[in-house]
C-alpha cells in the first residue's frame, strides 16, 4: 500500500534544522583483495560493517577512489577494469579498460584524483603511473621503467599538483612533476615497503610501511620523515577522514580498524573485522551517495513472521525517496517513526532503536495492504521529500515501525531498524 503524507513535510523541517551537528565521517570503505570484497563500515559509536553492494563487481579489487563530483571509481584487478559507480549498487558504468592501456591496477592508493579532476592511475602490472582527463581520455603515461617504476602501487597529489608515487618493488617513493614528467627519488625505504602515501590537507605528507610504521613528513620535506608509531606489521593502509583530524587505518595482520591522531600518533582500535582482510584498502567517503542500512532483530507476530523495513530508492538531497515495510499482518494499523539519535532499550518483547528524547517524529497510524489477518500479507510505504540542504549531507537518520498484530506476545510486531544516511 503506498501511502504519501503532508506529515512528511514535518520530516523535511526536522532534516533540515536538526542535522548539521551530525555531519561527520560515517562510512568508510574497505577492500579485502582476496576474497573479492568491498565492505562499507559505518563509522560511530558503535561501528559495525556490511558489503557493499559493489562486490559483484570487485574481482579481486585494486584499488578505489571518489571523483570530485562524488563518484566512486572502483579497480578490478582481475578484469584490467575501472568501474565508476553510481546509486546504490546498481550496474556501474566501465569508463576504463585495457583498451584504454589499462593492464593492472591494484594497491592501497592505486587512484588517485588531481585538482581539475584527473586521474592517476598506478598500473602495477605495467610499471607505470598513468594519467587521463577527468573525461576518461587522452592517458599520458607520466613514469614507468625508464624513471625506476617497477610496482608502483599507491599515489598521492601534493598541494602543488606533483606527485608522490610508492614502488613496493624497489621500496622507494618517487617524486614526479606531472608537467615536466620529471621523475626523482624522494625516498628509498632499504628493507621496508612503503604501502601508501596520503596527504593532509596542511600539506603534511604521511607515509605507512609493511612493518606498521607510520612516518610523517612536515610540508612533504624530502628527508624530514619522523616515526609517528607503530601500528602493526603487514598489509595496511591509511587514508583521511573528511575534516583531516583522523588518520583512518586497517591492518591485515590484525584486522583492526585504527582511529590515528595524525599530530601525537596516538591511536585506537574502534572495530575489529570477524576476518583476516588481506590487500586492503580505506577511504574516507565524501559522502557521494545516500544508503540505506538495516540491522537489528524484529519482533515477529502472527504466523511468527517478523516485519522488515526497507529503503527505495537512494536518498540524496534534492531528490525523492520511500520507507516501506513489509511482512506485516494484512490489514494491521502501522506506526512508522524517524528519530535524529539511536537507542538499544527493550521495547513491547522487542527492540526499540530509535531515541524518541532526541528530535523525532512518529507518523499518523496508516493500514497494512493485504487480507486481513493474513500472515505476512501486509505493507505499507511513506514516501518523502529530502531537502536541497547540504548541511544534512553524511548525517545518520533512524526508522523503524511497529503494528498491532494478536500474534505478537504482547500484540505489537516491530520491524528491524533502518538507518538511512544522507547522501549529494
Amino acid at each position: 500500500m503506498k501511502t504519501k503524507t503532508l506529515a512528511t513535510l514535518a520530516a523535511v523541517c526536522l532534516l533540515s534544522t536538526s542535522s548539521a551537528a551530525h555531519f561527520g565521517e560515517v562510512l568508510v570503505y574497505v577492500l579485502d583483495h582476496n576474497a573479492s570484497k568491498v565492505y562499507a563500515v559505518l563509522v560511530s559509536a558503535d561501528p559495525f560493517y556490511q558489503e557493499s553492494n559493489q562486490s559483484p563487481w570487485a574481482d579481486h579489487p585494486g584499488g578505489l577512489a571518489f571523483t570530485l563530483d562524488g563518484e566512486m571509481l572502483l579497480a578490478n584487478y582481475a578484469t584490467d577494469v575501472v568501474y565508476l559507480f553510481d546509486a546504490d549498487g546498481g550496474p556501474p558504468e566501465t569508463v576504463l579498460s585495457a583498451a584504454d592501456g589499462v593492464t593492472g591496477v591494484r594497491g592501497p592508493s592505486a587512484i588517485a584524483i588531481g585538482t581539475a579532476g584527473e586521474i592517476f592511475l598506478c598500473d602495477s602490472d605495467g610499471g607505470r603511473l598513468l594519467r587521463y582527463d577527468a573525461d576518461y581520455t587522452n592517458m599520458t603515461v607520466m613514469a614507468d621503467a625508464a624513471d625506476g617504476l617497477v610496482d608502483p602501487i599507491a599515489v598521492a597529489v601534493l598541494a602543488n599538483g606533483d606527485l608522490l608515487v610508492s614502488d613496493r618493488a624497489v621500496n622507494t617513493i618517487f617524486h614526479v612533476e606531472p608537467i615536466t614528467g620529471v621523475t626523482t627519488v624522494f625516498e628509498s625505504f632499504g628493507a621496508a615497503t612503503p604501502l601508501d602515501v596520503v596527504v593532509r590537507n596542511n600539506t603534511d605528507l604521511y607515509v605507512l610501511t609493511d612493518a606498521g610504521d607510520l612516518f610523517r613528513y612536515p610540508n612533504a620535506v624530502a628527508g624530514s620523515g619522523a616515526l609517528l608509531g607503530n601500528y602493526g606489521f603487514g598489509e595496511g593502509s591509511i587514508s583521511f577522514s573528511h575534516d583531516f583530524a583522523t588518520l583512518y587505518h586497517v591492518n591485515a595482520g590484525d584486522g583492526n580498524f585504527r582511529y590515528i591522531d595524525p599530530d601525537t600518533g596516538a591511536d585506537q582500535v574502534v572495530f575489529s573485522f570477524p576476518f583476516t582482510p588481506t590487500a586492503v584498502d580505506c577511504v574516507g567517503s565524501r559522502y557521494a551517495h545516500g544508503t540505506y542500512w538495516e540491522f537489528g532483530d524484529p519482533l515477529g507476530g502472527t504466523g511468527g513472521v517478523p516485519p522488515r523495513i526497507d529503503g527505495i530508492g537512494e536518498p540524496r538531497i534534492n531528490q525523492n525517496s520511500t520507507v516501506e515495510v513489509h511482512d506485516l499482518v494484512g490489514g494491521a494499523p502501522t506506526v512508522l517513526a524517524f528519530a535524529t539519535a539511536m537507542i538499544d532499550v527493550p521495547f513491547l518483547g522487542g527492540e526499540l532503536h530509535l531515541d524518541l528524547s532526541a528530535p523525532s517524529i512518529v507518523f499518523p497510524a496508516m493500514v497494512a495492504s493485504g487480507a486481513p489477518g493474513a500472515a505476512g500479507d501486509g505493507e505499507v510505504s511513506l514516501g518523502f521529500p529530502i531537502p536541497d540542504s547540504p548541511s544534512i549531507v553524511g548525517g545518520p537518520y533512524w526508522w523503524q515501525a511497529a503494528a498491532a498484530d494478536p500474534g505478537a506476545p504482547l500484540g505489537v510486531s516491530i520491524s528491524d531498524c533502518l538507518l538511512m544516511y544522507v547522501g549529494l
